[in-house]
């Protein structure tokens, strides 16, 4: 079996970790790396085994080796590269949230449909054991219908401040409380 091409567009904290998995799994092959930091994207792509690396996303979706991309960019950031990356016919996994707006989600959508790509929304803390165990408590009535709910992530001022350097274009409700609403529990009415 050929191995799926894959390419990562942004390699901060994230995206990091999307090249590690890549360059682990196997039938996948880590083709290219993305990163708006050239010294950053050529560093990832020497330590995780990519052929190449780009400054500008659009020449990585040019690229016939990458066949699939992970969308690890600030969030404010994935609804241009993610309509782009459907246009060119790359399946798509993105990092949470999809988009900022319903309707810049619902756009990725519709794109992604008409181009017939996957498209994925990696909700990592989906499979953490206190939501997963929160999820089956409320799906078998466990603690009846809920009403009202109350969530309190313990991150630390670090992580907006300065970890996510993006952190001020954005808002915790976006790259933390999409771990706590489930998508399709969300009423649009």
């Amino acid at each position: 079996m050929t191995p799926i091409g894959c390419g990562v567009i942004g390699v901060g904290v994230f995206g990091e970790n999307h090249c590690l998995a890549y360059s682990r799994l196997p039938g996948v092959k880590l083709a290219a790396v993305c990163d708006v930091n050239g010294a950053r994207a050529r560093a990832m792509a020497e330590k995780y085994g990519a052929r190449a690396w780009y400054t500008d996303y659009q020449e990585l979706l040019r690229d016939p080796a990458v066949q699939a991309v992970s969308i690890a960019t600030p969030d404010f950031a994935h609804r241009a590269i993610a309509l782009a990356a459907a246009r060119a016919g790359k399946h798509i996994l993105c990092e949470k949230p999809l988009a900022t707006t319903a309707a810049d989600a619902q756009e990725i959508v519709d794109a992604a449909r008409a181009a017939g790509v996957k498209l994925m929304v990696d909700f990592h803390n989906r499979v953490n054991p206190p939501f997963v165990a929160a999820r089956q408590s409320i799906e078998v009535g466990a603690i009846g219908a809920p009403v009202y709910g109350y969530v309190r992530l313990s991150n630390t001022t670090f992580v907006p401040m300065e970890m996510l350097s993006w952190g001020s274009r954005s808002s915790a409700l976006w790259f933390l409380g999409s771990h706590c609403v489930e998508p399709d529990a969300v009423s649009a009415g």
